[in-house]
């Protein structure tokens, strides 16, 4: 190909295509004008000139074989050419005879799809997609039997249900729905496409929360499990999910990453093995108060109203779904309490990297000294203080719990109603506190009610917080302490 550019042969052959009279010397030239367009440079140097315009007649030609040369041509042109992309999307009825060509043979198909990928990228050219009902289109082109065109739909389809707008048409549609019956296709290319598809959809929450709605999650799983070429994928997609519903992954892996921000109202379900147990709050507050264990929940929203629930007064926010939920006001004065005492020392996290460089011992003393951090010390002081792992199993009062339960007759408990609580307890609100401070802070909770918390300076430093028997000590997150701390 070097050797070709060099010598201007893409030049002349460009030449042919403009110049050229014979219909078949113009064919070869497109198809020649292709394979030189796969080439970066050749593409920039074809921007510069008017040969798209030359395609664009080509494209035109009621010639099948003048027709798919160009289209070919340009398919190649426009592949990561953001000039010739808006160019060639600008041209006038272009995008309306492109869109309206999808249904024709396998090779302009597969070609138009490919040109319409690159519209998809650029929000002006995805727009333009939407005047000609794009999604309908697309649709129909699932029926297609070509495992080609099923693949290069699957590709397209990522890039051009981006915004929720978009995404809700497509539900409407039933798009959804369609994409996820790829993942039985008996062709493992098609169902590999189809699942990094669903992980590209769920990268958007929005998206990502239909996707959990649909019930596909659980298949999800079993992809996962197999081994296959789709595991892999089949795992992104899982976690683009989860990310998009934190109760939902707290319960099922038991981990709030660093980057999972709890927001202002939270509950904990308990572990569980399957996202179809997974239900809204008011039928967790509904369920039999003997058959269920209580739904712990942290609720520091400021919309507080006032409810009358069996003739008794209590106070409360609605969720979603319109569901009065049980409001913590010792639980949002404990929040601002914390917020204020991390204001009280600037640039904190900043000290904290430059004392590590130092040594670890200053760093565990500033942390234990200033007033700033002894928010694992108050965490710890709001569930009964300093506690062993033996004492913690036996914690939580449950009759205190039973009554509230019984009193208000539901399942859903503030997590500050106990006086004393254990490691999952603790975990879960340094976690929430944690993010309100913008301390970045990891949640692990595993068997046997056994939890931890870790923490991450500036990328650069984790530690592991002793929030049990001595709250407010620290231990660098691979030291034989934090491993102590951590068994799980």
């Amino acid at each position: 190909m070097a050797t070709l550019t060099n010598n201007s042969v893409d030049k002349k052959v460009m030449n042919l295509v403009s110049k050229s009279q014979d219909v078949n010397v113009q064919v070869a030239a497109a198809k020649a004008m292709a394979t030189f367009f796969r080439s970066p440079l050749v593409r920039l140097s074809a921007t510069a000139s008017d040969i798209l315009n030359k395609f664009v007649r080509m494209y035109n030609s009621k010639h099948f074989e003048s027709h798919e040369a160009a289209l070919l041509a340009l398919s190649n042109l426009v592949k990561d050419n953001t000039i010739s992309c808006m160019e060639l999307g600008q041209t006038p009825n272009f995008i309306f005879q492109l869109v309206g060509s999808l249904l024709e043979s396998e090779s302009i198909t597969l070609l138009t799809l490919d040109i319409l990928r690159e519209f998809a990228k650029h929000d002006a050219l995805r727009i333009k997609l939407y005047e000609f009902d794009i999604i309908p289109k697309i649709l129909e082109l699932s029926k297609s039997s070509s495992e080609r065109v099923q693949e290069r739909l699957l590709y397209l389809i990522p890039l051009l249900v981006t915004s929720d707008d978009e995404i809700t048409l497509f539900q409407q549609a039933d798009g959804i729905e369609i994409v996820f019956n790829f993942l039985k296709c008996t062709c493992s290319e098609v169902r590999k496409v189809a699942t990094i598809s669903i992980g590209l959809l769920a990268e958007n929450a929005f998206a990502a929360r239909i996707i959990l709605k649909s019930g596909w999650l659980e298949h999800l799983y079993l992809m996962q499990s197999s081994e296959d070429q789709c595991s892999g994928y089949a795992k992104i997609a899982i976690k683009h999910i989860l990310d998009a519903n934190l109760v939902l992954k707290f319960a099922m892996t038991g981990i709030l990453d660093y980057s999972d921000i709890t927001g202002d109202v939270f509950y904990d379900v308990g572990p569980m093995k399957t996202s179809e147990h997974l239900k809204i709050t008011q039928i967790y507050s509904n369920e039999l108060l003997n058959n269920s264990i209580p739904t712990w929940i942290l609720n520091i929203t400021e919309a507080c109203q006032i409810f009358l629930i069996h003739e008794k007064k209590f106070r409360g926010t609605l969720d979603s779904d319109g569901f009065q939920l049980p409001y913590d006001t010792e639980l949002r004065t404990f929040i601002k309490s914390s917020t204020l005492k991390i204001n009280e020392t600037p640039d904190l996290e900043e000290k904290i990297r430059i004392l590590a460089v130092y040594a670890y011992d200053c760093l565990k003393n500033y942390f234990t000294e200033i007033a700033s951090f002894k928010m694992p010390r108050d965490v710890a002081d709001y569930f009964g203080g300093p506690m062993t792992r033996e004492d913690a199993y036996g914690s939580i009062d449950w009759q205190k719990i039973t009554k509230y339960r019984c009193h208000f007759n539901t399942n859903v408990v503030p997590i500050g109603l106990p006086d004393s609580a254990g490691y999952r307890h603790r975990a879960l609100l340094f976690k929430f506190v944690a993010d309100k401070v913008g301390i970045a802070c990891r949640c692990v909770c595993g068997e046997y009610q056994i939890a931890y918390n870790a923490i991450n300076i500036q990328n650069e430093l984790t530690f592991v917080v002793n929030l049990m028997e001595n709250p407010g000590e620290i231990y660098p997150a691979d030291s034989k302490e934090a491993n102590n701390y951590c068994r799980i």
